[in-house]
Formats: structure tokens, sequence, C-alpha cells
């Protein structure tokens, strides 16, 4: 493998953050489009900014979540859904959580 080739390909697995629990979490409650207040009340969580930056940030980073607005990401209208990906997550949580 050409030296260039691996270091795209690192580059590439650097740059894909990994689907923590959290992410999980927040994806399986988000059923429909949801303001940021709705998503963080169905996960019982109350401080904003550890919302954002453990969950919301990072599902949208890895593209299992997206904004209705994404030209405006502060606007008070913003709500977020599940990317396809996010649904395959949605899915594969689903069927882990009824096994156990």
């Amino acid at each position: 493998m050409s030296a260039s080739l691996q270091d795209t390909l690192q580059d590439t697995d650097q740059v894909t953050p990994p689907v923590t629990q959290q992410i999980e979490q927040l994806v399986a409650v988000l059923a429909r489009e949801m303001s940021r207040a709705e998503i963080q009340a169905a996960l019982q969580l109350r401080h904003r900014r550890h919302f954002t930056t453990i969950y919301l940030k990072p599902a949208l980073e890895a593209g299992l979540i997206e904004m209705t607005l994404p030209g405006k990401p502060t606007s008070r209208n913003q709500r977020y859904r599940r990317t396809a990906a996010g649904e395959a997550l949605a899915r594969q949580t689903i069927g882990k959580d009824s096994s156990a």
C-alpha cells in the first residue's frame, strides 16, 4: 500500500467519531423531529452544555442526526431528526435491547 493511501485511510479512521452509548440513547429517543429541549427532556438531562458536547454534536458529526434548518443552527425553530444511518442504528439498538 502506498504511503499516501495509508495516510488517507488513517485520516478517514480518525475523522469518524465512535458511536458511544450516549449517542445511541439520543438516536433511540429521536423518533420524530424534536427540538433540543425536547430531546434533553426525553433523556432526562438538565445541563445544556453537557448535552450539546456529549450527545448532540457527536451525533451530528457522525451523521446519525441532522438539523432541519442547517443554515440556522441557533434558530429557536431548530429541530433534529434521524438520518438513514441514524435509523439503521436505532433499529440495531432496539434489537440489542430486546435480546438482552
